[in-house]
């Protein structure tokens, strides 16, 4: 495997660069080019994971408890995953902002 080449401007190449290069389009669009975009998402599936989880592992039904409980560990895991994500790009996003003096995006 060849490491990318150096930049000329010092930077590091971006960290998950495929989440600024969608371009969805319709009325109900929703992109995730900047870090904040994707924190957010972050915290909304890590809450909605949670709610589910408090909510049904309280039921009394085994059944409940378990779809609870993957749901917990699904949608907690993304909203994670979505955190680790934008504060990786967020070092990035500040760093090509100090060195060009604007956004990226």
């Amino acid at each position: 495997m060849n490491a990318p080449a150096p930049r000329p401007d010092g930077l590091p190449p971006e960290p998950f660069a495929w989440m600024s290069t969608n371009s969805p389009s319709g009325r109900f669009r929703m992109t995730l080019k900047k870090p904040l975009s994707e924190a957010l998402l972050g915290v909304l599936l890590l809450g909605v994971g949670i709610l589910f989880g408090v909510s049904a592992i309280g039921k009394e039904s085994a059944g409940a408890a378990v779809v609870g409980a993957g749901l917990l560990i699904l949608a907690g895991g993304a909203g994670v995953m979505m955190l680790v994500i934008a504060g990786a790009r967020a070092r990035w996003f500040r760093a090509f902002e100090r060195v060009h003096g604007r956004p990226p995006v």
